[in-house]
């Protein structure tokens, strides 16, 4: 299996001016969207906590998380980002990709629209 690269675009809110392109490598192994803290911070995005990660290596770190407007392919979606840092990976995660009803066929290397399902009450008259 290849890798695939997606330029997204990055917001503070919808209406936020200031935007920022950002070139990610799809991850469905990554749970969030890693972009670089200074490219959050200029956007005006602030961390809104701390969080642990563990490393391929078995070693841990700790990153800032904030949230992010996030547009990809005409979607957009808020989605919780990790303040990357010197050495990170640009990297659009499988919690990202689920906000934007977006999945990515292995094969082709390519995103498509997720098929939605709803579940709906049945009533009976009694």
């Amino acid at each position: 299996m290849g890798v695939t690269f997606v330029d997204i675009v990055v917001r503070r809110s919808p209406e936020a001016k200031r935007s920022a392109s950002v070139r990610c490598l799809v991850d469905t192994g990554a749970r969030l969207t890693i972009l670089p803290a200074g490219t959050l911070k200029r956007l005006g995005i602030k961390p809104r906590g701390t969080e642990r990660f563990e490393l391929a290596d078995g070693s841990t770190i700790k990153r800032q998380i904030g949230n992010a407007f996030v547009e990809l392919d005409g979607r957009s979606a808020y989605t919780r980002v990790v303040f990357g840092k010197k050495g990170d990976s640009e990297i659009l995660g499988m919690l990202t990709l689920e906000e934007l009803h977006l999945w990515i066929d292995p094969i082709t290397r390519s995103l498509h629209p997720l098929k939605l399902f709803l579940k709906r009450a049945t009533h009976h008259a009694v």
